[in-house]
């Protein structure tokens, strides 16, 4: 498309149907005022310095997400033993949008666990993960059987539809943090040795 010297860019919000910016050929951008959460659409046309009006652009939607809370629950046991018929711990993180989230907009989640102060790569030696679309919550259950003390914590992110762009301050898509939840696998006690005294 060629802008010509004269002639105006014309910038209207598609969500209350009215001009909010009118561009030049120097000058055809815009840059959106601070909105709020929810979905902006926006389309643009070139108006002629003859007074020529050109066909609109096709719709661009810009969608601002909304704050995230994200909160870790405490384990449902805080410690169990190594030898124990059930080994089973489970912390709950559930992310919490400010507004109600765009279609196909979810949340992504990126457990982290560490051992004794350790980090630990492979998370499956110590747990499972289980994540629920549907609450926007994950849930990482605590299953190893090696003694230690382990803390667990979280982070989300938005993720988007393939296609969409998601710009964030820290170009990652809004990334919340959680503080870690312990928990410690004990030792069973040693065999005893009987002696006759």
């Amino acid at each position: 498309m060629t802008i010509n010297p004269g002639d105006q860019v014309v910038w209207v919000s598609t969500t209350t149907n009215t001009p909010v910016h009118t561009g030049t050929s120097a000058s055809p951008n815009f840059t959106t005022p601070t909105l709020a959460p929810g979905a902006h659409g926006y389309r643009v046309h070139i108006l002629s310095a003859d007074g020529c009006t050109g066909d609109a652009s096709d719709e661009y939607k810009v969608y601002v997400l909304p704050s995230t809370t994200l909160a870790l629950s405490n384990p449902s046991a805080d410690e169990y033993c190594e030898n124990a018929t059930t080994r089973s711990s489970k912390i709950v993180a559930s992310a919490t949008a400010g507004a109600t989230l765009p279609e196909k907009v979810t949340y992504s989640y990126t457990w982290q666990v560490e051992k004794n102060g350790a980090s630990v790569a492979d998370l499956s030696t110590v747990g499972n993960i289980t994540t629920n679309i549907n609450t926007l919550s994950s849930e990482f259950e605590v299953t190893t059987a090696t003694v230690g003390t382990y803390a667990i914590s979280t982070k989300v992110h938005f993720t988007v539809p393939v296609g969409s762009v998601l710009k964030s301050n820290d170009n990652q898509g809004c990334v919340e943090t959680t503080s870690p939840k312990q928990v410690t696998v004990t030792p069973k006690p040693g065999k005893p040795t009987i002696t006759i005294l």
